[in-house]
């Protein structure tokens, strides 16, 4: 495995209250170039390509020379991608992707105009060679990688890196259970949304078993306040029960675990009840709405790195292709004239369904 070797910010506050953590980021102003955003009401996001659909997301958040720091991925694999929202939070970092062979000339061209000095690299040399870490260190940039043996091992360095002390993390499924390999990213579409803002890192575990690793991160962590993402068809009941059994003596005296699940029958309806969990019961609760495509095998590259977006407040929300689910409509029909942001990926009727039920028409 490989860590980060250089100096990391210190850890961001770890809290349970997510009703005050949600009070005090509705009074944060947006990221960078999303305030003169703001004034259009209804921002609708394009890309051709999953490079693209991450590009659109650092031009909206963040203004020409203010990303000095850059998470980077490869651009046609999400394993390494699913709990870089967290990194994104700590960092207040976007999240760009590349080509694994060579540095994508789009995200070299972002990387310039963000004024990136550190990149942090996803995964191994497998995932992004050592072909584009050298091409990124002729262009000046200092690079970092983050990356275990498998997607399992990466979620436990990116919370070891960025939140060592922390008290509270989020678990999430890691892998499908059928050939919908959508599955495994399902729940972190949300999810890295609700780290970023939140400062609380996610690990990932097998379905019906703990996994090895995540059980020795958490033995050894000091996390006492366990957020479980998911039904038990994502995270069984199996995977709960041995969450119970995690080894509290070396946290200190008197810790004690909590274990709770936050979920609902579909990755739509987990959406919205991450949303509640971070202190927004409807739209009118956050600052602006983000909807990103729930759906499709490239739907990771267009939703997670949202992430950034959320650090200053945002409800999280998921699309079905060309519609909008119920559960999603029931969240956003209490927000009337609230921001709505629309992300690469989202289909037009689906965003101006959201914009119509936050009373956005015409937008």
């Amino acid at each position: 495995m490989t860590r980060a070797t250089r100096s990391r910010p210190g850890p961001v506050s770890h809290v349970l209250l997510l009703a005050v953590i949600a009070a005090m980021l509705l009074a944060t102003a947006p990221l960078g170039a999303a305030h003169a955003q703001q004034a259009q009401r209804v921002t609708r996001l394009t890309a051709d390509s999953n490079t693209g659909a991450a590009i659109a997301w650092s031009r909206l958040t963040y203004a020409a020379g203010a990303g000095p720091t850059v998470l980077l991925a490869r651009d046609d694999v999400f394993v390494d991608t699913l709990t870089t929202g967290s990194a994104q939070g700590a960092l207040d970092a976007p999240l760009l992707l590349t080509d694994g062979d060579a540095l994508s000339p789009d995200t070299a061209t972002e990387l310039e105009r963000l004024g990136a000095q550190d990149v942090t690299i996803m995964g191994g040399e497998h995932a992004v060679s050592a072909a584009v870490e050298a091409e990124l260190a002729d262009l000046g940039y200092a690079t970092t990688r983050l990356s275990g043996a498998t997607r399992l091992e990466t979620a436990t360095e990116v919370a070891g890196a960025f939140f060592p002390n922390a008290t509270t993390a989020v678990i999430a499924r890691a892998f499908p259970t059928s050939d919908e390999q959508t599955q495994a990213f399902a729940d972190s579409l949300a999810v890295g949304s609700f780290s970023a803002g939140t400062g609380i890192p996610v690990l990932l575990t097998e379905v019906d078993r703990l996994s090895d690793s995540t059980r020795a991160y958490l033995d050894a962590a000091s996390v006492e306040n366990i957020i479980v993402v998911g039904g038990t068809a994502a995270v069984s009941e199996a995977v709960m029960a041995e969450l119970a059994t995690i080894d509290m003596e070396s946290k200190g005296p008197g810790a004690e675990l909590t274990v709770n699940r936050v979920a609902a029958g579909t990755r739509f309806g987990t959406a919205v009840a991450l949303a509640n969990e971070f202190g927004y019961s409807t739209a009118a609760d956050a600052p602006r709405i983000l909807l990103i495509a729930g759906t499709g095998a490239d739907a990771w590259a267009s939703g997670l790195p949202a992430g950034a977006q959320s650090g200053s407040g945002a409800a999280t929300v998921l699309a079905d292709g060309a519609t909008l689910p119920a559960e999603t409509l029931a969240l956003l029909e209490g927000g009337s004239g609230k921001p709505l942001i629309c992300g690469p990926a989202v289909e037009a009727s689906a965003c101006d369904a959201a914009a119509e039920a936050l009373g956005l028409t015409g937008s």
